[in-house]
């Protein structure tokens, strides 16, 4: 049986290859099968990791090449705001810096625990 060219938006599951259902489409690159949906969530938390330990050797590269075997900086990963730049009541970037002020003190202590 000769089956009809597929359209541009019909998508398939990334993990079995079967045909996704219109709302899987729109909310979903995997179908419900409880199997691909871990697959995929594994797949995604590698894929992660993977960039957080890119992410870590690149600052411990630019850290040699600034400063030479000398000086140990610690390594941290800071929460990033892509959202367009405008200017915020006082309040809510005081709770922003009092956040970041926060994870830079974590990441210092945890630092200097393992020193």
């Amino acid at each position: 049986m000769h089956k009809p060219p597929r359209l541009p938006f019909e998508r398939d599951c990334v993990i079995c290859q079967q045909p996704l259902s219109v709302h899987r489409r729109a909310v979903a690159d995997t179908c419900q099968r409880a199997a691909c949906q871990q697959q995929r969530l594994r797949q995604q938390l590698q894929q992660r990791s993977d960039l957080l330990r890119q992410w870590r050797q690149q600052a411990l590269d630019w850290q040699h090449q600034w400063a030479g075997e000398q000086t140990a900086w610690p390594v941290a990963v800071l929460p990033a705001n892509e959202r367009r730049l405008s200017n915020l009541p006082e309040k809510r970037r005081r709770r922003f810096r009092d956040h970041l002020l926060r994870v830079v003190s974590e990441g210092a202590a945890r630092h200097a625990s393992h020193s």
